[in-house]
């Protein structure tokens, strides 16, 4: 793992935050491509292509989280919003407990 970051520290200083941001927004209009197309048609296909466009997401926003150094605050944003929404899940089971 610490191998991938290093690469991936280096790809994105390599490109540098404005192209990297582009290059982002590419892969999330991809994903969103692929995501619609598998709600569509759900085959083994369109979820190889949805893999490979999450895969590809995924390394973009990596990169953000580096060019930005917000992987902490990242983090730390998304153990809040999990935490939430354990508590929005756990009073939508009170309430379809209480009929």
């Amino acid at each position: 793992m610490a191998t991938l970051n290093k690469q991936l520290k280096y790809i994105a200083n390599h490109y540098g935050l404005e192209k990297q941001l582009v290059k982002s927004l590419e892969e999330l209009e991809e994903l969103i491509y692929e995501i619609k197309a598998y709600i569509e048609d759900p085959d083994d296909y369109l979820l190889y292509r949805l893999a490979d466009e999450m895969a590809d997401a995924e390394i973009m926003i990596s990169q953000l989280k580096i060019l930005l150094n917000l992987s902490d605050a990242v983090e730390e944003v998304k153990e809040n919003k999990i935490v939430r929404q354990l508590g929005r899940i756990a009073i939508e089971m009170e309430g379809s407990n209480e009929v």
